[in-house]
């Protein structure tokens, strides 16, 4: 059965001077799905403070009449909730023949036949969810906010209350507070407020009924205050900024945005308590709170960049300001290298800022940065943390995406720079100093290194205006932009690569994240000698040997790094063998055929400073007790664990343990017994001096040669019989003799074949098989 229940609500009494009548419209809501009995409730809102100083006052929502006095709305609805139960219903104003009223009855639904004592919330619209066992709403207060002079927009005026289904009055408890504030000047059309501290002002928020408490729970630091006629705030009347009650520990920053694009931020770091039902008075006008930073305005940029109005030492667009060094932050008399900050009185003599070697001068390792440190940024010294240099790439933002006009303004030339939103900045000619002359131009610095010498800027005249670069050590203005950089978080990792000397590969360096400020890269080699790398990232093979090329970030906090190998590969050569296989042309670890190479115990792949059987692999210190390569029946050789491994070639474990394999990779091996004896045996061996070095010139029927160089051999620590001996491994081990293996050997008047201690160490040929 349904009864209709009314409760009557009386609108809230304000100390607010100076209040007009201000009609507020409303949006439509869906209404909850719900049966149960009519009921009407009476109304009413507790009287708020208005503080006469930057502590606060609120208002409730929905009209302001010049009584001083927040009246109902015809358009007003409430959410109710059973203090016990979870779902709400709506409760709409019930008004005779009044568009508002101080006391205001609503009408609505509720469940009175299992619930008799019930929660109110205004606006309905706020409401997001009751939980019961905790007493708790959850509403949300809009961080887009209009401003009404001398009153508060709708849905603003948050408040709550309790009543039973015996007493149906019910009155209004503010769950707001905020600032009142005046403008002094009548070309703002917006602004945002922002706390200089970590709470939210706006968005979700808690009410505790038991408690009678309210509590921040969004994330929306700033509210965004925008004039209600959509032009620009009237001077000399009272605006609101309604927010979640709490503390401003540190104060806040208003950023307003005039109608001509502009912007200007003024800051407070007092100490702030907003309360419930509470609007701080701000003493004067909120425009001319102290200026935390200079004016700077949008030009639709595609990355959003915000350009400074004038430059840094100047008060007005017009005016040419102050000239600085590149990385110097303050203007000087004496433009030169002897007076540059960031060397030792020569260009050639950097101490920062440098990624040649041969121009770096400090006894601290080259930093490779080509962006400045932000304590060498003049925009940031001389404006604050908020401001810095443009970067060049903003700059060729600026000129791609901007109109440029020449014009005189106030008797100053220079470029008007208009974006696409129709908002402008002028540069003026302010020209450059170059060492203690005064030159005319337009030139401006940017905060990219481009040489070691020069740093990128802006160059202009009436007739053009391009990229450029300056001496780092000439004076140029410098106009700032607004907002922090996005900051590179690394460098995606580069792969190694092998090269012949005289060869290159090109790097291309790729960094996150992809809307960082400054993308640049700047590129280093750990040793030029070996392989050179120039700053578009091209590597250039110098000679034999590893060197690890960097890529840093333009700041040099991120970088990637890769190894290049430089090697010259050997060529195959076809000496008409009878089984077709081919021959190195030099040894491992050589770049030519004359080189020795490197020195190897038999079944170890690199090279090493002792050569004996207390450092051999494949043994526990001793020939006779081997841990691999060992014939079944040797056990008497065998040190390791079980039966001997019965291998007794390479080829058996993979070629993981052949030289001429795991360093040149391929189809490339160490020659067996068989094939050094059918090289000796096919070929004419002569002994000559090639390039200064003695060795055998191998040549072949078909009058192909290679030439193996007499390089001795390495045992313990020594090097013996280097010039008139060579030695040269096989990969067959001596089974009859495991400790040892086959080996080429020669001098000036013998070639043959015999066996050594596998402890040795002796270069590698290496062969390929005929089909490769």
């Amino acid at each position: 059965m349904k009864k209709l229940y009314t409760i009557l609500a009386a609108a809230a009494v304000l100390s607010l001077a100076g209040c007009t009548k201000e009609m507020i419209q409303d949006t439509d809501v869906l209404e909850p799905e719900f049966e149960g009995e009519e009921f009407v409730i009476c109304a009413t809102h507790e009287d708020y403070e208005e503080s006469p100083s930057a502590s606060a006052t609120p208002e409730t929502r929905t009209t302001i009449v010049n009584t001083k006095e927040v009246w109902w709305n015809a358009t007003d609805k409430l959410m109710v909730y059973p203090t016990t139960g979870t779902s709400g219903s709506q409760f709409r104003a019930n008004f005779a023949g009044s568009a508002t009223a101080k006391t205001c009855y609503f009408t609505g639904t509720l469940d009175t036949k299992n619930y008799s004592e019930f929660y109110a919330f205004y606006p309905y619209s706020a409401a997001k969810s009751y939980s019961s066992s905790a007493k708790r709403l959850t509403g949300t207060l809009p961080a887009e906010q209009k401003a009404l002079p001398n009153n508060i927009y709708k849905d603003l005026m948050v408040s709550y209350g309790s009543f039973t289904k015996n007493d149906r009055s019910l009155k209004m408890k503010p769950a707001y507070g905020g600032l009142k504030f005046t403008l002094s000047r009548d070309d703002i059309k917006s602004i945002e407020f922002t706390t200089n501290g970590s709470t939210a002002l706006a968005g979700d928020f808690n009410i505790y009924f038991d408690k009678n408490a309210i509590s921040a729970a969004g994330s929306d630091k700033t509210i965004t205050l925008t004039a209600y006629s959509g032009t620009a705030f009237q001077t000399g009347v009272n605006y609101f900024i309604v927010i979640v009650p709490q503390t401003l520990s540190k104060g806040f920053t208003a950023t307003l945005t005039t109608t001509d694009g502009k912007k200007l931020e003024v800051s407070t770091s007092k100490k702030i308590s907003v309360k419930a039902g509470v609007f701080g008075t701000l003493a004067k006008p909120l425009n001319e709170y102290a200026s935390a930073v200079k004016e700077y305005v949008d030009l639709g940029l595609p990355s959003g960049t915000m350009w400074a109005t004038f430059n840094v030492g100047a008060e007005a667009p017009e005016e040419y300001g102050d000239y600085f060094a590149w990385g110097e932050t303050e203007p000087k008399t004496d433009y030169s290298w002897s007076t540059y900050i960031w060397c030792n009185g020569a260009y050639s003599k950097l101490t920062k800022y440098c990624n040649q070697s041969q121009y770096w001068d400090s006894t601290d390792p080259m930093d490779y940065k080509i962006a400045l440190d932000s304590n060498d940024d003049v925009a940031r010294a001389n404006w604050g943390s908020s401001w810095r240099m443009p970067t060049d790439a903003e700059w060729t933002e600026l000129r791609n995406n901007c109109t440029w006009t020449w014009t005189t303004q106030k008797e100053v030339n220079g470029y008007l720079v208009t974006g696409s939103n129709g908002y402008s900045i002028f540069l003026p000619e302010a020209g450059d100093w170059d060492v203690i002359y005064f030159k005319r131009s337009g030139q401006y610095w940017s905060s990219s290194l481009g040489s070691h010498t020069q740093a990128l800027c802006m160059l202009f005249t009436d007739s053009y205006y391009f990229d450029s670069s300056c001496p780092r050590y000439c004076g140029l203005s410098v106009r700032p932009v607004y907002g922090a950089l996005v900051p590179v978080t690394s460098i995606e990792p580069l792969k190694d690569c092998d090269l012949e000397p005289g060869k290159t590969e090109k790097y291309t360096a790729t960094v996150y994240p992809d809307n960082a400020t400054d993308k640049r890269v700047s590129w280093g080699s750990s040793d030029e000698s070996i392989a050179k790398v120039s700053q578009d990232g091209t590597v250039t093979a110098v000679s034999k040997g590893k060197a690890t090329i960097t890529a840093y970030s333009a700041d040099g906090s991120k970088t990637a790094s890769c190894t290049v190998t430089v090697a010259v590969k050997p060529q195959a050569v076809n000496l008409g063998l009878p089984s077709g296989t081919k021959w190195a042309t030099f040894n491992v670890g050589a770049s030519a055929p004359e080189d020795y190479g490197d020195y190897f115990a038999w079944g170890e792949t690199e090279p090493k400073a002792d050569y004996s059987w207390e450092t051999y692999k494949w043994c526990n210190g001793s020939n006779t007790t081997l841990t691999r390569y060992c014939p079944a029946s040797k056990t008497d050789f065998w040190g390791g664990s079980g039966s001997p491994d019965g291998k007794f070639l390479f080829k058996y474990y993979d070629y993981e343990d052949d030289a001429a394999r795991v360093n040149w990779g391929g189809s490339w091996c160490m020659p067996t017994e068989a094939e050094w004896k059918e090289l000796q045996d096919n070929c004419t061996w002569t002994w000559t001096t090639q390039n200064g070095v003695n060795g055998r010139l191998v040549t072949g029927s078909n009058s192909n040669s290679i030439f193996l160089p007499a390089a001795g051999y390495r045992r313990g620590t020594s090097l013996y019989d280097v010039g008139s001996d060579g030695y040269y491994w096989s990969s067959y081990l001596y089974t009859g003799n495991p400790s040892y293996s086959y080996r080429i050997g020669f001098y000036s008047n013998r070639v043959y074949g015999y066996y050594s201690e596998r402890g040795d160490g002796f270069p590698v040929r290496p062969v390929l098989p005929p089909d490769k």
